[in-house]
């Protein structure tokens, strides 16, 4: 038996080294290796070379200030100073509707509206319905959190932050109808 695995051996260590010893990269080279360009010539000019320009005479004119923003508060004028009065525009006053602070996403804004109050309505209503007394300390936490959601979404409302309201309108409402059960 031990001759056999001699043997064995043998011929598995004989076959590995003729394969290592044939075992070669027979690619002939691609060429010559790349040569790197030389770097570019640097072009320093001299203070002598430069160019010099005779200054013209020169005129007595007023500096010229940019004109001046107008203050982002109706700020008084200050007495020691004093300023042109500003230029009328050319066309019609402006319309006295100013526009709106917030993005509106959607071209129908009652009917988002009707529909946050009315999930709004329907949160508040199960909330009214829950015996906060018979609640346990989670169910307190949770009804505290509904309420809270309730007024965020109604001062979102007044805000005009549609999309805020809504979701927190959602929040709430899930929240209800989980305490009801």
């Amino acid at each position: 038996m031990r001759a056999l695995v001699r043997m064995t051996v043998l011929a598995v260590l004989v076959i590995g080294a003729t394969g290592c010893a044939r075992l070669h990269a027979r690619a002939a080279p691609a060429g010559p290796p790349l040569e790197a360009p030389a770097p570019p010539a640097h072009v320093i000019s001299s203070v002598e070379e430069a160019s010099v320009v005779e200054p013209s005479p020169v005129v007595a004119e007023p500096p010229v200030r940019p004109t001046p923003r107008p203050p982002a508060a109706a700020a008084a004028p200050r007495p020691d100073r004093v300023e042109p009065a500003p230029a009328a525009p050319a066309g019609p006053p402006p319309a006295d509707v100013t526009p709106s602070r917030t993005l509106q996403t959607t071209a129908n804004v009652e009917a988002v509206e009707r529909k946050i109050r009315s999930t709004l309505a329907d949160a508040s209503r199960a909330l009214g319905r829950i015996d906060y007394r018979g609640l346990s300390v989670e169910g307190k936490a949770q009804y505290d959190i509904a309420k809270r959601f309730v007024e965020q979404a109604e001062e979102a409302l007044v805000a005009k932050n549609l999309l805020f309201a809504s979701q927190l309108a959602d929040k709430a409402s899930a929240l209800a109808t989980l305490l009801t059960r």
